[in-house]
């Protein structure tokens, strides 16, 4: 499997979530992916699965979707979010990401999950 493909699965939770896309942004809250991994799983409402190598993260809570990448992925470690901001009384779906691997590894993960948003953007419009 191309280890830069993230089946449409994964975006199912976002689809449902029927709301407005923004483009990623970085966020410095974590230091690292592997305490982005221990918060999560220090959290009780946190449900974690895999699918296709990849660990997902669903936060109901938080109403939000933790993606980091499998072993064998050029980003690893890497962590990507999205979450519903409840902001001015809209509902917009935003995230950011962190990445430990090498900086174009890195900017083609981000590529990646841009252009999952753009689906996302797509078939809300339609």
């Amino acid at each position: 499997m191309d280890p830069m493909k993230i089946s449409s699965s994964l975006l199912i939770p976002v689809l449902l979530l029927g709301i407005f896309c923004t483009a990623f942004a970085f966020d410095d809250r974590f230091a690292s992916v592997s305490e982005v991994r221990q918060y999560l799983e220090a959290k009780d409402n946190v449900q974690m699965t895999h699918q296709d190598g990849w660990t997902i993260a669903h936060d109901a809570e938080g109403e939000s979707v933790w993606t980091f990448t499998q072993d064998d992925h050029p980003a690893h470690p890497a962590v990507f979010v999205r979450y519903v901001d409840r902001t001015a009384g809209e509902r917009r779906l935003k995230g950011w990401g962190l990445c430990e691997a090498d900086d174009r590894a890195c900017e083609q993960l981000n590529e990646h999950f841009e252009e999952l948003l753009d689906q996302v953007r797509e078939s809300k419009s339609r």
